[in-house]
């Protein structure tokens, strides 16, 4: 039988406040979806009154892109009701901003 020795050591754990994934968040596009959870058919509206057009893409929870478009207002329409009930994100790249919102179809 082998017996191997096991050495625990001190750590020392550092707090670095400088950057985070909140401050990366808080920088991003302000939009919304609706309704959430949705039959199929939902809205997003962006907030930002100064872009042009912004790029939406939706993925499932594996990551396969299921829908991509580039939108030249603040408001669209998208119609999912050929996919799958289940969660989806919705990704919007604007003029170097991003963030993502979950999606629930029923």
């Amino acid at each position: 039988m082998n017996v191997a020795n096991v050495y625990f050591a001190e750590i020392e754990i550092l707090w670095d406040n400088s950057e985070t994934g909140i401050d990366e968040i808080a920088s991003g596009l302000n939009f919304s979806v609706y309704p959430n959870p949705t039959e199929g058919v939902f809205n997003i509206n962006l907030s930002e009154d100064a872009l042009n057009s912004f790029d939406v893409n939706i993925m499932d929870v594996t990551g396969r892109a299921i829908y991509s478009r580039t939108i030249g207002s603040n408001e669209v329409t998208i119609d999912l009701n050929n996919q799958d009930a289940g969660m989806y994100f919705v990704h919007i790249n604007a003029e170097g901003k991003a963030a993502t919102r979950t999606l629930i179809l029923k």
